[in-house]
């Protein structure tokens, strides 16, 4: 419990970044000497262009945890729907895993550059429409393998013999089995698109995530990193306990599913 708390702060203390940053009256758009450590310029100095690498962190996190969530959800959701109908379709499924093999073998990083080049001015959506179609197919994939021994069991088949239709099947019966394994494909699918939009940011095809994004602060700032450290490392350091907080969150203390007849 205390570790979930923990964790819903601090991805609390990100999505509101730009207002904590306001109320410790602290601008990353000051300028002042480029690369100063904290000894000289406050808290975590400044970054290249001599803006303050603490408000730069608070403020730039936003939009790159928002959009991660989003492209997480969707795809979770999109992956759930089509993982449970591929178990309950065979066809279906066979089709699923057949693209999902051919995603995984093609990296989303070089689908977002390929399509950034296609659509240079597609922006935020055309980075949301990317990683949610990459990442579906595999999300799929992992739902359908934990699906079929539940669409096997026995009140499962009785519900499609009674003639129950397959919205019902899937949300009553289906579903509450596997919460746990959604849970852990929902965190690992916002993990996933964490790093390929943070992964698309150091590259320079996410400007619309803004010149504060954490990976792009990360590039800016690698020529400095001998002259002020945090000025790179904080922003790595609050990419990667993002990850851990939202596993924490998400997952929390699994317990074991129980079958749920349907009635």
């Amino acid at each position: 419990m205390i570790r979930r708390i923990l964790a819903g702060a601090f991805i609390a203390l990100v999505l509101g970044g730009p207002v904590a940053a306001g109320l410790f009256d602290i601008e990353p758009s000051a300028h002042g000497t480029p690369f100063a450590n904290g000894n000289e310029a406050g808290f975590l100095g400044t970054e290249h262009l001599g803006r303050s690498v603490g408000a730069a962190v608070l403020v730039g996190g936003q939009s790159l945890v928002v959009t991660a969530i989003i492209v997480g959800s969707l795809t979770t959701v999109f992956g759930t729907l089509l993982g449970i109908l591929g178990a309950l379709r065979p066809k279906l499924g066979f089709f699923i895993e057949a693209v999902a093999d051919v995603t995984i073998l093609v990296p989303a990083v070089i689908l977002l550059l390929l399509t950034a080049v296609l659509y240079p001015n597609g922006g935020l959506p055309l980075l949301i429409s990317v990683s949610v179609a990459v990442g579906t197919p595999y999300a799929a994939r992992v739902v359908a393998a934990a699906t079929y021994p539940v669409a096997s069991a026995g009140y499962v088949q009785a519900a499609q013999g009674s003639g129950a239709t397959t919205v019902s099947i899937i949300f009553r019966d289906i579903i509450p089995n596997i919460s746990a394994v959604l849970r852990s494909v929902w965190s690992l699918r916002i993990i996933e698109a964490l790093y390929v939009l943070a992964t698309a940011s150091f590259l320079g095809v996410g400007r619309s995530l803004g010149e504060f994004a954490w990976s792009a602060m990360v590039r800016d700032n690698a020529s400095g990193i001998s002259l002020n450290p945090w000025s790179v490392l904080a922003p790595a350091a609050a990419l990667a306990a993002t990850s851990i907080a939202v596993v924490a969150l998400i997952n929390g203390r699994q317990k074991e599913p129980k079958d749920v007849p349907s009635s």
